[in-house]
């Protein structure tokens, strides 16, 4: 079958929310939603209350976003934010958290806007210090770039463009190394100049993907990669399908690649969605979660961005 089979397949159906997505115990992730059209304040006001009122309820912390946050002159007040998670897992916990954290959001007027991103932050330490998993991670993101920014538009009909432009990508820096990438010896070098030499910055956080808290410690608790092109969303199954999927890309690329293969369909621009869904997945409702929201086989997933609120 082949991608337009599965639209026929898949049409009309709905993302679920499920209580485990069957992640590894030692996999953390973490998220960061960013909202508009509420103030700043009520928002920090309703976590605390939510921490004080449930004892499983704890650490969301809500700040401002240099991009979004702004003064409302006519009332005083800062609007717009960040809601940043603890590390999480897999587990009831989280998403019981997770559906309380968006539920304030919704129930008090926040949106999501052509400016806001939902950031997704995975535990650097699943890939570890192995050269070959980083090797593989790249490649496999050049190859299937176009279909995981498909899927990282989440409900809505295409990937958000900031006010300076769209998201800066990590693959033309990777495609001018590519022959470094595939070519790696992995007795020579550490992780740190491999993905130097890759062409990866660790000084930026304005690229689709950020290895800026990436750490040489594995098993920092602040070591991590954050996937930033997802848009934000209010949706609690959006969000548990952006986070699935990114841990599981992470824990497919230790799975043995052929480099050759690999590199002859980048440069025949030889890529499916349903090829990376079938690469990633072991599940087949994970694989129609993906496959759902990457091919908008659902008119619901196929929203317009409203345009960012203009500062007062």
């Amino acid at each position: 079958m082949n991608d337009n089979d599965y639209k026929r397949i898949l049409k009309d159906r709905k993302i679920k929310y499920r209580a485990t997505l069957n992640l590894p115990k030692d996999l953390t992730f973490g998220i960061e939603i960013e909202y508009e059209n509420i103030l700043n304040e009520l928002v920090s006001e309703l976590l605390y209350e939510e921490e004080i009122s449930n004892t499983n309820f704890s650490n969301w912390i809500n700040k401002p976003e240099i991009d979004l946050t702004y003064d409302n002159i006519e009332i005083n007040k800062i609007m717009n934010g960040e809601i940043n998670s603890p590390i999480l897992r897999d587990n009831i916990k989280t998403w019981k958290n997770l559906r309380t954290v968006l539920n304030i959001l919704n129930k008090n007027g926040a949106i999501v806007t052509n400016q806001c991103g939902g950031h997704v932050n995975i535990g650097a330490h699943i890939l570890g210090y192995n050269i070959t998993y980083w090797r593989n991670f790249l490649l496999l993101w050049i190859l299937y770039e176009k279909e995981i920014y498909k899927f990282s538009s989440g409900e809505f009909s295409k990937i958000r463009v900031r006010e300076n432009g769209v998201i800066d990508r990590i693959t033309p820096s990777l495609i001018k190394n590519i022959f470094y990438i595939s070519n790696i010896d992995k007795n020579k070098l550490d992780i740190f100049n491999y993905l130097n030499k890759s062409g990866i910055s660790f000084q930026e956080k304005k690229h689709d993907i950020s290895f800026y808290n990436f750490k040489k410690n594995e098993y920092d608790v602040d070591n991590r990669i954050e996937f930033r092109l997802p848009n934000a969303t209010l949706k609690e199954e959006i969000w548990q399908n952006y986070i699935n999927f990114f841990a599981k890309f992470m824990i497919a690329c230790k799975k043995e690649l052929d480099i050759d293969y690999t590199i002859y369909k980048i440069n025949n621009n030889q890529h499916i969605a349903l090829e990376i869904a079938d690469y990633v997945f072991e599940d087949n409702i994970d694989k129609d979660n993906f496959l759902i929201q990457t091919l908008k086989t659902n008119k619901i997933y196929k929203k317009e961005l409203v345009s960012h609120i203009e500062k007062y």
